[in-house]
C-alpha cells in the first residue's frame, strides 16, 4: 500500500506491505517524501490463533514483537523506537480524532485545527519519550 499527501508544506509518501505467513505478521514500512528512510521491518508473533474450517486464520488472541526482530537504530533512538512511536500514536490519536469534524471545511480546516491542538499533544509526547528513554 502506498500512502501519499502532505503535511502543512511538507509532501508525504510512503509504502506500508503487511505479509502474512502462518501465525507470523511482518511489517514493513520505507518512506520516500520529504526523505527517504527505511526499509525498516518488524515482525510479530499471532497467540491463540483461530482458523475457519478452511484453514484461514480468522482472528488471535494476542500479538507480540518477535524477539529476533533487529532493533531499530537510526538517529539514535535504538530499542527505544517503539515506545517512541507507540507514545506519538497515543497523544497524536486523540487530536486527530477530535479535529475530524473540521474535515468539512476541507484539508485546510482539518489541518489548522491540528496545528491548534498540538501544543498538548506535544507536550505529552515529550514526556512519555522522555520515560522511554530514561528507563
Amino acid at each position: 500500500m502506498s500512502l501519499s499527501g502532505a503535511i502543512g508544506p511538507f509532501p508525504v509518501e510512503l509504502h506500508l506491505s503487511v505479509k502474512l505467513d502462518g501465525d507470523t505478521v511482518t511489517v514493513t514500512l520505507e518512506i520516500e517524501k520529504p526523505i527517504h528512510l527505511g526499509p525498516f521491518t518488524w515482525t510479530f508473533k499471532l497467540g491463540g490463533v483461530v482458523r475457519d474450517a478452511q484453514g484461514n486464520l480468522i482472528g488471535a488472541q494476542s500479538i507480540a514483537l518477535s524477539p529476533d526482530t533487529p532493533a531499530f537504530d537510526a538517529a539514535g533512538f535504538g530499542s527505544h523506537f517503539l515506545c517512541i512511536l507507540k507514545c506519538a500514536g497515543l497523544a497524536i490519536l486523540p487530536i486527530l480524532l477530535g479535529c475530524l469534524p473540521s474535515l468539512t471545511g476541507g484539508p485546510q480546516g482539518f489541518i489548522a485545527c491540528v496545528v491548534a491542538k498540538a501544543g498538548t499533544g506535544a507536550a505529552a509526547i515529550a514526556a512519555c519519550v522522555a520515560k522511554c528513554v530514561t528507563a
